[in-house]
């Protein structure tokens, strides 16, 4: 597969570069060498109708880039000027592909959890989601997306495959509270995008923060 990843970065980007897999949930994603040097990340998403949010991505990257405190990903547009492009490996099986600036760091999961950095963490979230508070997006919005928490009630069809009666209950107590307290005001809560999983896998440290 490098080799065609290699032609496609020539062909869409004019960059010769050395190519090393990197582990990922559901995509694939490369990162490149330049002169030894780790300077792109190359990401290939598997659903082709997802275009248009992974536009909404790039655009809440662009639109994140004023919190200059910390480091976001930043989109690399193509030689025509083009932020998504269709890649076709040698099999035929077809991709959305994007380019972008590597971030150096290490993953939270991997770091020391001091209090301070903490902290940090928790002031960068509040950061990040006060910053999108005026970000509309209408891709965004009309995504129906399970890890959605305005989309709660929905879990209760899973119940059943909670086999330890305790787990089960508590469950359905948080239910409870939500559709008794939540609900009949739910359309009157500020609503706003968040970045929703920012677990210690999803978040990179370095010295700076």
């Amino acid at each position: 597969m490098k080799d065609s990843v290699s032609n496609f970065l020539k062909s869409k980007y004019d960059i010769l570069a050395e190519i090393k897999p990197l582990d990922g949930h559901v995509d694939k994603n490369y990162l490149l060498f330049i002169n030894n040097v780790p300077v792109y990340v190359l990401k290939l998403s598997r659903d082709l109708t997802d275009k248009p949010f992974l536009r909404a991505q790039n655009l809440i990257f662009d639109h994140l880039k004023s919190l200059d405190r910390y480091d976001f990903p930043q989109i690399i547009t193509g030689l025509d000027g083009k932020s998504i492009y269709l890649y076709t490996d040698e099999k035929g099986n077809q991709y959305q592909a994007r380019l972008l600036k590597y971030l150096a760091g290490e993953f939270l999961a991997k770091t020391n959890h001091s209090d301070h950095l903490l902290i940090d963490f928790g002031e960068f979230l509040a950061e990040m989601d006060k910053m999108l508070i005026d970000f509309q997006s209408p891709e965004i919005m009309a995504r129906h997306y399970e890890w959605d928490l305005q989309y709660f009630l929905e879990y209760a069809d899973f119940l059943s495959y909670i086999s330890d009666p305790a787990q089960r209950k508590l469950i359905e107590y948080f239910l409870l509270q939500f559709r008794e307290n939540i609900s009949p005001i739910q359309h009157l809560l500020r609503k706003s995008v968040i970045h929703n999983d920012a677990n210690d896998w999803n978040i990179l440290s370095n010295e700076k923060n």
